[in-house]
Order: C-alpha cells, then structure tokens, then sequence
C-alpha cells in the first residue's frame, strides 16, 4: 500500500491531522465570514473621515492575505501594503489596518502608534488584544486563537473583507464569499486524504514533484504572490526547498539555465489562466516550448473562477494540499 493511501502512517507523520484541517477550508471561510467578532468605536462615523487610500499593514503569512486583497480590489481605491520594517505615509484620509493574526509582532505595533499619531481611520485583526481602547473610527476584529499562522489564511481574509465593508470601500460580498465556498467544494472530493493516489490529483501531484526542487511560475505577475504562496507552503510543511518567480522575470533572467544540466533538478510548476491576456500567454508559451525542446519535464495548473478571489483559492486549495502529501511522502510531519 502507498503512504498516501495509509491512514495508518498518514496518522503517525501527520501530527494534527493537517490534510483533514485544509480540506475544510470552504467550512472555515464560511464560519470566518459570518461568526466573526467585531468591535467598533462608540463613535464611529465613517462620513467624517473621508478615506482615499488603504494602508494593510502585514509581515510573513498574513503579508499574503494582503495581497490578495490588493490584487481584488486596487482598482476600487488605492491600497498599499506596508512590511513591518518599512516606513508608509500615514495621513488623515488613510485607513490603517494592522493585520498581526499571531499578535506577536512589536514592529507592526509601531506602525499602529503612527498612524494613531497621524489620526488615520484604524483597523486592527489579531487573534491578541493589540489595542487597549478603540478611538474615533477604529475597529478591532478579534480571531481565534490556536491557528497555525500558515493556516490561519481563511479567518484573515475574510476578517480582512468584512473591515472594508465595515468601511464601505467595498460593497457587500457575501456573494463572492459564496462563490469561493462553491468553488472549494466542488475541489474538496479529488484532494481529500480518503481518496485513493491513483485518483487524486493533489497526491498524483505531490508524487511528481517528489524529488524535485519545484520552481512555481506564475503566468501573470498579479498571481506572483500565489506563486510566492506555495513556495512558502512547500518550505513550511514539506520542509523542502523551493523557488518562485512570474514569467516575465523567467525569461529575462533565469531562462537560460533550461539549457544546463543543473535544471535537471527542477521541477518547474506554472500556474495558468484560461482566457490570459496574449502577451503573458505567448511569453509562456515561448518558456514551455523551451522545456519542451530540451525534454524537460513539467507541471501545468490552470486557475479557476469568475473572479480574481475564486481565481486565487482555487490553487491555494491544491498548493496546501499538495506540500502536506509532499511532506507525508518524505516522513515530515507538516505541522512541525
């Protein structure tokens, strides 16, 4: 019997039973949407403070769910994302919202007391009390605790969507909540550990790479950081190293190691849309091709949805999956 087929041994290496925890991703988005825990000034008055820019405020794992919501949204209101080591301008129309799920994070404090300085509109998501008081304009979500902070994507991000409601930045989005929750299931019944090797795709995957340095490729640069996301899931649960990288730079600067012995290591792993735009398609197009020619083996996965975020799940879904079988196959226990 296969490892990937063995309850048994997926049970001795997998400590908390992390493919069981990923698989209910859909569940975990629906009950972070509806059952979270907002507080909000006495005052808050959202038409006094007009706000014309988001500042997210974000390190490690949570710096993710900030780019997702950059590449939904940048085009309703400008929205920046600010590292805890780097310095933004904070002003009276910015909302400042400070996204530390672990709570841990003194450096993202700071940045919390600058904008507090400067009388921005201030949102606060931790799984820790982060804020003694709220102040005029404020909000504070508080998520529950427990998480690992690479598993805690599903309460951030919609911790994330419902503060920007609250701030009418954007509308309602209950039904693209929905829609994500749909896309999920209908993944759920071919990646679930019961489901047999020979027909699930994350552990037919997983077994592909297996051996390999993966080297994720995103077709577009807007899914660069889906690229960057399953790199870090590979390092974190698999315990592996692993590259990422979006097309463009691809061909300008690493191309030419196709033509080397040393890519026999790599296992490149693109992340494609239907219906790309022709210039990303057809620099694609020209890599594969060069893989192609040189008998190069590798994997192709396309992203699904009618929507940048349903886009975005769809593989975040199948990357989690995949470095949690990847780290069963090498005896690794991926919540380590």
């Amino acid at each position: 019997m296969h490892i990937l087929d063995n309850p048994q041994e997926i049970a001795r290496i997998d400590s908390r039973n992390m493919s069981h925890e990923i698989i209910h991703m859909p569940q975990e988005v629906l009950w972070g949407y509806e059952k979270l825990k907002m507080q909000i000034a006495g005052n808050f008055d959202i038409e006094s403070n007009l706000i014309n820019r988001v500042i997210i405020c974000a390190d490690g794992a949570d710096l993710f769910v900030a780019e997702i919501i950059k590449a939904a949204f940048a085009e309703l209101i400008p929205i920046e994302i600010c590292q805890a080591e780097s310095i933004a301008y904070f002003d009276a129309n910015s909302l400042v919202i400070i996204l530390d799920y672990l709570g841990d994070n003194n450096l993202l404090k700071n940045c919390l007391m600058q904008a507090k300085g400067k009388k921005c509109s201030i949102a606060t998501i931790s799984s820790k009390d982060i804020v003694e008081s709220l102040e005029k304009n404020c909000l504070n979500i508080k998520l529950n605790s427990g998480h690992l902070s690479r598993r805690a994507l599903p309460f951030t991000f919609t911790a994330l969507i419902r503060c920007l409601e609250e701030y009418q930045i954007i509308p309602n989005q209950s039904g693209m909540i929905k829609s994500v929750i749909a896309s999920l299931i209908t993944r759920a019944g071919a990646l679930a550990a019961h489901v047999d090797s020979s027909r699930n795709f994350a552990k037919i995957s997983a077994m592909q790479i297996d051996g390999k340095i993966p080297l994720i490729i995103s077709e577009n640069p807007k899914f660069r950081a889906l690229a960057k996301r399953w790199k870090t899931q590979i390092n974190r649960n698999a315990k592996k190293m692993a590259f990422y990288n979006s097309v463009p730079q691809i061909n300008s600067c690493e191309k030419y190691v196709v033509n080397g012995k040393a890519f026999d290591n790599f296992m490149p792993i693109i992340l494609r849309r239907f219906n790309e735009n022709e210039d990303y398609r057809n620099q694609m197009n020209d890599f594969v091709n060069e893989l192609t020619d040189n008998k190069m083996k590798y994997l192709e996965f396309y992203l699904e949805g009618k929507s940048v975020i349903t886009e975005y799940f769809s593989m975040i879904y199948l990357g989690d999956m995949i470095s949690c079988y990847l780290a069963i196959l090498n005896e690794i226990d991926p919540s380590a």
